[in-house]
């Protein structure tokens, strides 16, 4: 907890710069003014107090430090809580109040990843939360706040359940890691315990890759959710004014969503629960996969975005190299203001170097060893630090360690930088992954869809998403309600979430209404779990496969792929 408190300060306070400056004008200066001066300070006071106590070899009195955060993170929770009183009225907009609830929201599911390893902190923050906004909603009165207030009650109690499974988990890890150190210090006396130690180990490893599974899907389905609604809302007809509120809101959230996939991914590499899958496949066919998403970032940013055409086909794992890509792509978008990037491939022998040039503000000689360190953010004010934790440098080392290749760097303070990634080279045509065939589509309309979802906020927004498309569809919560749904009505396609009730995945309830319905029914999963072993299943089952937090974009272009179709120009 106070290693995730200790460095929290920064995204904290641009947050509350944020909140403040989307208010500005709408309410009264003095009050947000000094609300925003409260937040800053006691964020400041958990930093300050959280490095003193990681300073210190044997901090004995652990009772001291526990009250003394319970303390610190009731007012921060207050000073949250009472951001409501500033910015709610009877005549605030309803795009002012969703941006305000929004924020509200945000704050109590990402102090969750701060301090789940004490939940007693974490309960003293979310009580005091909204034990602030609750009366709010009394006081403004309606229908509506009534009914806000009784959701309040309820997020409380189902984000301390979640806080208190997730610790349970990690404690499980830890005390099966202890367990297995106990364990090899026996084995090098005692070698007829090999089989138990190995045994221990095994379990070990499978408890960490649950909870990593967990954590994974659990942290981002509000997430996922949430940017559903702020798509949903962006559709309407919003009045001018409040547009730029509703985009800081969906900033935010998408802020939330990258924070989060860094330490998940992050996570699962350090625990070992990634695994390649070495296949032969054209470079090409991945760099052309990434361009569609990048270069508008790009262009958002008056920066040019260009790509070489090659034919080299390489022999690795097509996921870790989308990941590995993604991520030094997306580091050379954020740190150059001009220009442009630029990504390549050249023949090195038995190799293909795969290059990502920026023309960004470089790195010093003197930093570049120490860049692929976790948490790692050069200190240069040019540099937009308000995204990111600094672990994408730091997944991409582990993923080629992983995967035996190598990575080099040239850069030139001021001029930009050079990223490349050695590839071995593949001769096996008939090996190829070939990308599917994709035909014309003439109406989107008539497509039957059964989702399958078991958070209610997400199949609600997923409903209206599918209706907005003009999809006939029917949203159940699990693999016995879509089978009755099937049975009246073939689907035409099945979207599904992978982690499902009663331990169920999926994947497996797809194969299941295949089975009952038809082996030719496209299918579509959703997941939070970005691990190769996922891709894979789904691959193999012939399940596209799309990641959280989804976009309606990329719902629509998705299930017309799968029912081998192509979305017509719109």
């Amino acid at each position: 907890m106070l290693k995730n408190v200790s460095g929290s300060f920064l995204p904290a306070f641009l947050l509350t710069f944020l909140v403040v400056a989307c208010l500005y004008g709408s309410v009264s200066t003095l009050n947000l003014g000094l609300w925003g001066l409260g937040c800053a300070a006691l964020k400041w006071a958990h930093c300050v107090r959280a490095r003193f106590w990681l300073a210190q070899e044997n901090p004995l009195n652990l009772n001291r430090i526990y009250q003394e955060f319970r303390l610190l993170n009731v007012l921060y929770g207050a000073v949250w809580g009472l951001l409501i009183w500033v910015g709610m009225y009877q005549e605030t907009s309803d795009a002012l109040s969703i941006f305000i609830n929004t924020v509200i929201n945000g704050v109590a599911i990402a102090t969750l990843i701060l301090l789940s390893p004490v939940p007693g902190v974490f309960s003293a923050f979310i009580w005091a939360e909204y034990l602030s906004v609750i009366p709010r909603y009394f006081y403004l009165g309606g229908i509506t706040n009534y009914s806000l207030s009784i959701a309040a009650v309820a997020c409380v109690l189902i984000l301390q359940r979640l806080v208190r499974n997730i610790y349970a988990s990690l404690k499980e890890s830890f005390d099966l890691r202890h367990e297995n150190t106990g364990l090899l210090e026996l084995l090098t006396q005692e070698s007829h315990k090999t089989k138990l130690a190995f045994k221990e180990a095994v379990e070990a490893h499978l408890a960490k890759s649950r909870f990593l599974a967990a954590a994974s899907h659990d942290l981002r389905q509000p997430i996922h959710a949430l940017g559903l609604y702020h798509e949903l809302l962006s559709r309407k007809n919003t009045a001018p004014e409040l547009k730029g509120i509703l985009k800081s809101a969906v900033t935010v959230t998408q802020s939330f969503s990258g924070m989060l996939d860094a330490l998940l991914d992050y996570s699962r590499i350090e625990a070992g629960a990634v695994q390649p899958q070495i296949q032969t496949f054209k470079l090409q066919n991945l760099i052309d996969k990434l361009e569609p998403e990048f270069a508008p970032q790009a262009n958002a940013k008056d920066l040019y975005y260009r790509t070489r055409e090659s034919d080299f086909l390489v022999a690795s794992d097509p996921a870790l190299m989308e990941l590995i890509f993604r991520n030094l792509i997306s580091n050379a978008i954020r740190y150059t203001q001009q220009g442009g990037i630029l990504v390549a491939c050249r023949s090195k022998g038995d190799f293909v170097s795969v290059q990502i040039w920026d023309t960004g503000v470089g790195i010093a000689e003197s930093e570049q060893e120490c860049i692929y360190e976790e948490f790692r953010q050069i200190d240069n004010p040019e540099r937009d630090r308000a995204k990111g934790l600094g672990l994408g440098l730091a997944i991409v080392k582990g993923l080629v360690g992983l995967l035996g290749l190598r990575i080099q760097l040239k850069s030139q303070w001021g001029r930009g930088s050079v990223f490349s990634v050695l590839i071995p080279k593949s001769q096996a045509d008939d090996q190829v992954l070939q990308p599917k065939p994709i035909k014309a589509l003439s109406e989107f309309g008539k497509i039957r869809v059964l989702a399958i979802d078991d958070d209610a906020f997400v199949r609600d927004a997923i409903r209206q998403i599918l209706f907005e498309m003009g999809c006939e569809c029917d949203v159940v919560a699990n693999l016995n309600e879509a089978k009755v749904s099937a049975e009246k009505q073939r689907p035409d396609v099945i979207l599904s979430d992978y982690m499902l009730r009663e331990n169920r995945s999926g994947i497996q309830a797809i194969k299941q209404l295949r089975e009952a319905f038809g082996a030719g029914i496209p299918a579509v999963v959703i997941t939070g779990d970005t691990s190769p072993r996922v891709f894979h299943e789904a691959k193999e089952a012939g399940i596209e496969l799309l990641h959280k937090p989804l976009l309606p974009d990329q719902l629509y272009a998705t299930l017309t792929q799968a029912m081998g179709l192509k979305v017509k120009a719109r």
